[in-house]
């Protein structure tokens, strides 16, 4: 398989039949990150952050994930501890995206991100949600939130538009568990009251 960082191969890497690699680009920060097979094998790829004390794990996505609506249901850089939010926008195509970014349906920012490059807006003060990134110009984009707690970074992909559902599933649910405080967000994109 193949690295791709902002359009530039970080690496090309031969993985053995049900194994595993996990390469490093040093002296990075950036995005967009693409990882291909050229050879057409199909790939499960995560990305794993160490950030301090705290540890994060994301499954990438395929193309089929990418979508022209993306919705989180909240965003938090204002409360006591948050030391920063952000909401990473990737752009795939091999053309401009035209971005708008709406927090409880006020818009925050309008941005134009150029093909496979990523823009990462945050908003200070804000707390509220949910939050909508559409692209205005049809391109199917993709997006993450990023979150700094205290000494905790956490990153969660954005749900695109076309996978909305009246039912959603979690595997599991802790405030049992000693220091667990587990919370359930959920956001309403629709224009009528939702019960």
């Amino acid at each position: 398989g193949f690295v791709f960082v902002t359009g530039v191969n970080k690496g090309g890497y031969k993985i053995n039949p049900s194994g595993s690699i996990a390469p490093v680009v040093n002296n990075m920060s950036n995005g967009l990150v693409k990882i291909i097979s050229p050879d057409g094998a199909n790939l499960i790829p995560s990305q794993r952050v160490q950030y301090k004390q705290s540890f994060d794990e994301i499954m990438g996505v395929t193309r089929d994930y990418l979508d022209t609506e993306i919705y989180f249901p909240w965003y938090d850089s204002k409360s006591t501890g948050m030391s920063g939010d952000w909401i990473t926008i990737s752009n795939p195509n091999y053309s401009d995206a035209n971005v708008d970014v709406y927090i409880k349906n006020v818009k925050k920012g309008t941005y134009t991100i150029s093909a496979g490059k990523t823009v990462a807006p945050s908003y200070t003060g804000v707390c509220d949600g949910p939050v909508k990134v559409v692209c205005t110009n049809g391109l199917k984009i993709y997006a993450s939130q990023r979150a700094l707690y205290k000494q905790a970074f956490n990153e969660v992909v954005g749900i695109p538009k076309k996978l909305l559902s009246d039912t959603i599933y979690f595997p599991w649910y802790d405030q049992l568990s000693t220091g667990a405080q587990d919370y359930i967000l959920v956001g309403n994109p629709n224009d009528t009251a939702a019960t």
